[in-house]
């Protein structure tokens, strides 16, 4: 295919084989014993692969997945998706069946497990040196969790790129209408999504099928990669080491691409106009009312919030958040709720 500057874009039967491999390979197939000849076969068939919730994804305890991902988005989506030719955007002929859309959402969900661990399951762990959990699984050794972690961060870098391309960051959009529009009501404007009460608790988890990636930005800062607690047993004795590197990495890409979005969004104000003062709201309602947060993402993604930012008429964008937030809320917040 032609993809224009001599880059090679695939056609979208060949993109729709790769998804399907990559979406076999990122998960963990179940498998039942027949009773007759006791021979082990996959309970799945392979059109089925990321389509249960009990195939479990496979990233953080495989490497060579980080990197087959990396490689699948930068090689065969994003040329797609932003590439000159409407023929081979791979998203328009699934956005068309119910099939394709259900791959949309299950890609979707590798991708979000990539940037905030979608799972957020309990693993066993050791402390690291630095006094965090989950840095290192038990059985790994330095150079293994060292490998892995950059491959995960080339992984997250890609999935960020993804992610603004099908949310619309940039002020010119190179995704097409239609692939912007229902990939942000996936992504940021969820029809299920509901603000969050003042009593709610803080150890709700979101659904498997739940993409909503402020929300699940929130669970990532709340428990960490690997379930832990939100505010950790050893913080009053170790302060800001008792977040690890890895989940202050982790959940550091996550909160400064949400940043550039609000921000992108705020710029583009005719696009979201009924949804911005939503937008901004839930930032501080489900972000920076986690425990502990200028612990859990760097003092960079913290300055941005207090930065006027050019493209919002040198708006502060923590400042807008908190008027949309206030505005939102003006009724429970006059009596003091």
């Amino acid at each position: 295919g032609g993809g224009g500057g001599g880059r090679y874009v695939p056609p979208p039967a060949t993109a729709a084989t790769l998804t399907l491999q990559l979406l076999y390979l990122t998960h963990r197939t179940p498998w039942r014993r027949r009773r007759d000849t006791n021979e082990k076969k996959p309970s799945l068939g392979a059109a089925k692969i990321g389509h249960n919730k009990d195939a479990r994804l496979l990233l953080d305890t495989c490497t060579d997945n980080w990197r087959r991902l990396t490689l699948y988005l930068t090689c065969v989506v994003l040329p797609g998706i932003t590439g000159p030719d409407d023929n081979m955007d791979p998203f328009l002929p699934w956005l068309d069946t119910h099939v394709g859309r259900r791959r949309i959402n299950r890609l979707l969900k590798v991708c979000m497990e990539a940037l905030t661990g979608f799972r957020n399951t309990a693993t066993t762990t050791k402390t690291t040196k630095g006094g965090g959990n989950g840095s290192i699984r038990t059985g790994t050794t330095e150079e293994e969790a060292t490998t892995t972690a950059a491959s995960g961060a080339a992984c997250g870098e890609a999935v960020c790129n993804l992610f603004r391309q099908l949310i619309g960051v940039d002020r010119d959009d190179r995704a097409r209408p239609a692939v912007l529009a229902y990939c942000r009501s996936r992504l940021i404007l969820p029809e299920g999504c509901v603000d969050m009460s003042p009593g709610q608790s803080y150890y709700r988890h979101p659904g498997d099928d739940d993409l909503d990636l402020i929300r699940q930005t929130r669970t990532l800062l709340l428990y960490g990669i690997c379930g832990g607690k939100p505010i950790p047993d050893t913080a009053e004795l170790m302060r800001e080491r008792c977040v690890s590197d890895r989940d202050r990495t982790r959940a550091d890409r996550a909160v400064a691409l949400l940043v550039d979005i609000l921000i992108g969004v705020k710029g583009k104000a005719t696009a979201y106009l009924a949804d911005l003062g939503k937008l901004l709201s839930r930032f501080v309602e489900e972000i920076l009312t986690v425990p502990l947060v200028t612990w859990k993402v760097s003092s960079g993604t913290i300055r941005r919030l207090v930065t006027p930012a050019p493209v919002t008429n040198n708006f502060i964008p923590i400042i807008d958040m908190l008027r949309a937030f206030a505005s939102r809320h003006a009724e429970d917040l006059s009596v003091g709720e």
